[in-house]
C-alpha cells in the first residue's frame, strides 16, 4: 500500500491481511463485525462505540445488597461468555504475521 498526496508518495507498505489501522476500511469493517453484538447482549443495556462496546449491568433496588452483590459477580460472567460464544460462532479467525 501507498499513500498518494499531490506529488508525493509515501513509503511503501507491505499489508498481509486485513485493512491498515485507522483507515476508513478497517474502522468499516470493524463496525459490521460488532454490529449484532446488541443483539447478543439483549439482556444487558448496551452501547457501540467507533472501537469499544460498553455493558451496563441493571439491578433490582428492591433487592437487598448481599443479594445484589452475588448478581454483580454473575452478570459479568455471563456477558464475558456471551461474547466469547459470538466470537467463536461469527467473526472470522484472525491472521498474523
Amino acid at each position: 500500500m501507498k499513500i498518494h498526496h499531490g506529488n508525493s508518495f509515501s513509503k511503501t507498505i507491505k499489508i498481509f491481511s486485513g485493512a491498515p489501522q485507522g483507515s476508513v476500511l478497517s474502522a468499516t469493517l470493524f463496525r459490521l463485525h460488532i454490529h449484532f453484538l446488541p443483539k447478543i447482549f439483549a439482556r444487558f443495556s448496551s452501547h457501540l462505540f467507533a472501537d469499544d462496546v460498553a455493558l451496563v449491568i441493571k439491578w433490582s433496588i428492591e433487592k437487598k445488597f448481599s443479594e445484589k452483590i452475588v448478581d454483580i459477580e454473575i452478570q459479568p460472567k455471563i456477558a464475558m461468555e456471551l461474547l466469547e460464544k459470538f466470537s467463536k460462532d461469527l467473526l472470522p479467525p484472525v491472521n498474523v504475521k
